[in-house]
């Protein structure tokens, strides 16, 4: 919590069941991006987050530049830590 609490940054990833199957052939590199995120919404709203990628950035003067911190969280099927 106090990672997050200190962040500078903040990035949010989350891992869909069957996603990469669904859109093959679906999106184009040359969509729109609103185009891409419709299409992506349309897939993740039938499918299940199973994943959440979090990870912070602090940003260390020292070292000019961001020190990152991920954390993954399981959501399906639950872990046991």
């Amino acid at each position: 919590q106090q990672s997050i609490k200190d962040a500078d940054l903040i990035s949010v990833d989350f891992e869909f069941s069957g996603l990469s199957a669904t859109l093959q052939g679906q999106t184009s590199e040359f969509d729109s991006d609103e185009v891409r995120y419709q299409k992506l919404r349309e897939t993740c709203v039938s499918m299940h987050a199973f994943q959440v990628g979090l990870c912070t950035f602090h940003y260390s003067a020292e070292k000019q530049g961001y020190i990152a911190r991920p954390f993954n969280i399981f959501l399906y099927p639950l872990s046991d830590n």
